[in-house]
């Protein structure tokens, strides 16, 4: 970087971005976070005693339960949810949904906040802490991320979850060794498949030593024990099981169970939700979002024409998991594992199994990569521009749309996912 370089403009995009970022924003939350309704209706019948995840409504249930997503033939819920992050809802559940929909897009920029925070506090030089900076303001401007807050989504906190476990982990004191386990707790039961992101950390036992290591554990402890000898905790996460299955079967065309369900009342109000008002909002802010499915799935029916079953993706899924963490054993066994490339290896496997799964990814899935884009700007070396590079591309990919390059978001995804597992796999280890 020149001795004489000008962060000032640089600066004033970045705050003209988040400026109008937030703008975009307000106006995508006013046109109804829908699929933040099926969370807080599974919140208040979780409160209630009930289960979520087969309910569908009756007339006479009133507006407590009312999801205008959730009138279909199908015996499953549109409910999809953890019973664990519907406990997170619990304090704000009963409020109006209108109300819930200003208090969650208030959170998730709250969170946003954290997690740049947290990656700055990361980063040594002034310039890892641009573009730590710099990534999350392009990050902003992705279709993920309109789409994940006009739809008030959750992922931000898989996001969260991920930084506040990375940033504890390397202060290697008992008190942060605790609260690293307790996020580590709450990211498998907000979304057990991050159970993967995990793995490779057991290489690092023997350097965070067996005190700190049994620490971290206790929370997975008391959870494990939580779950398993509390009835009602079985209860529902068998009912969150199957919930899955059907869904995955609804998503590869395999036509779960369906039931005669009562037709939507369509209420023309409901809990500050104004549908004449929704459709009036559209209008003057058509902020039209782009969304697609990275699945591997789908990438190879455009390809290939052909279906792949949930077999051979499972069985793909796993040779490529083992696959990176054999790779990643053997090129760093002999001079030790660093933390940074443990976390984003684990956040690789992590993906990889996301991008396999038999469940369509639509685009605000995307906003997963924040974590690796942010970590790994906190931790830039000039010597590693050509990968730093790679991984541009794939973050720009996802950024604009382009009218004749089909899929452009999924293949900045796959970019990203390579440019990540070379960033792993390098000799030469940061110190993040």
């Amino acid at each position: 970087m020149p001795a004489k370089f000008s962060w000032i403009p640089v600066a004033v995009f970045c705050v003209l971005v988040f400026s109008w970022s937030v703008y975009r924003d307000i106006q995508l939350e006013k046109q109804d976070s829908c699929d933040l309704r099926n969370r807080v209706v599974g919140a208040r019948m979780q409160k209630d005693g009930l289960s979520p995840y087969f309910y569908k409504w009756k007339k006479g249930d009133g507006l407590r339960y009312y999801d205008p997503n959730n009138f279909d033939s199908l015996r499953v819920s549109n409910i999809t949810a953890s019973p664990f992050f519907h406990y997170l809802l619990y304090p704000i559940s009963d409020l109006p949904q209108r109300t819930i929909s200003v208090i969650w897009l208030i959170a998730e920029y709250l969170m946003l906040v954290i997690i740049v925070l947290l990656a700055l506090a990361l980063a040594t030089t002034r310039l890892q802490q641009w573009l730590v900076i710099i990534t999350a303001c392009l990050l902003l401007l992705t279709e993920a991320w309109k789409m994940h807050m006009g739809k008030g989504q959750n992922y931000i906190c898989i996001v969260l979850g991920a930084m506040l476990f990375y940033y504890c982990l390397r202060k290697k004191t008992p008190a942060t060794a605790l609260l690293a386990g307790i996020c580590a707790v709450m990211l498998v039961l907000i979304k057990p498949p991050a159970i993967l992101f995990f793995i490779p950390f057991l290489f690092w036992v023997k350097t965070f030593g067996p005190k700190l290591t049994a620490i971290c554990m206790l929370p997975l402890i008391i959870a494990g024990v939580w779950v398993l000898t509390s009835k009602r905790e079985r209860y529902l996460w068998k009912q969150y099981q199957e919930n899955i299955t059907q869904q995955i079967q609804l998503h590869q065309q395999e036509w779960p169970p369906t039931q005669a369900n009562a037709p939507d009342p369509m209420f023309p109000v409901w809990e500050g939700i104004d549908r004449a008002a929704i459709k009036q909002q559209a209008g003057p802010f058509p902020d039209k979002i782009f969304s697609e499915n990275g699945n591997f799935f789908v990438v190879a029916q455009q390809l290939f024409h052909k279906k792949v079953n949930k077999t051979i993706l499972s069985v793909l899924s796993v040779v490529c998991l083992l696959l990176l963490l054999l790779a990643f054993y053997k090129r760093h066994r002999a001079a030790g594992f660093a933390l940074p490339d443990l976390a984003i290896t684990g956040f690789c496997l992590f993906m990889i199994a996301d991008l396999f799964s038999p469940v369509y990814r639509h685009q605000y899935y995307t906003v997963l990569w924040m974590f690796p884009l942010l970590l790994s700007a906190a931790m830039y070396q000039p010597l590693l521009q050509k990968i730093y590079l790679v991984l541009a591309v794939g973050l720009l990919l996802n950024v604009v749309n382009i009218p004749v390059l089909p899929m452009e978001h999924t293949m900045g995804e796959y970019i990203m996912l390579v440019g990540f597992i070379v960033l792993s796999l390098r000799r030469k280890t940061g110190t993040v």
